[in-house]
């Protein structure tokens, strides 16, 4: 898929790497102005201890928004960590959450949240 959005010149630069609380982005702090993500919380993709990697190279301003089947922590404990990592950057003033949507059918009849915020 990567690749296919490269060829058709849509993705101006690709990074694959590893996420997470001891794996930077090689990407410099307040890069993005925006950052969206569909179904990358999952199981041998990204876990939550990647959320403040994520949100640091979003800009002062910009928003992120990250669209998650919900159910995983059942399978994988770590995904219960979610919420709290993510009200740990409300708490400390990092993100504004702008917006929840929660959905019923998000993946093969399987719940999601779309999580909408700002980082301030």
């Amino acid at each position: 898929m990567l690749a296919t959005g490269k060829s058709k010149g849509i993705y101006m630069n690709t990074i694959v790497t590893y996420i997470g609380k001891d794996h930077p982005i090689p990407i410099e702090d307040e890069t993005y102005d925006l950052e969206v993500t569909s179904g990358s919380f999952a199981p041998g993709h990204m876990y939550p201890d990647s959320i403040p990697e994520l949100v640091r190279v979003i800009k002062r301003g910009g928003h992120g928004v990250w669209a998650r089947r919900l159910g995983y922590e059942k399978k994988s404990p770590q995904f219960g960590k979610f919420d709290e990592e993510m009200q740990g950057l409300v708490s400390q003033g990092v993100i504004k959450v702008l917006k929840e949507v929660h959905l019923t059918n998000y993946l093969l009849g399987q719940p999601g949240v779309v999580h909408v915020f700002q980082k301030l």
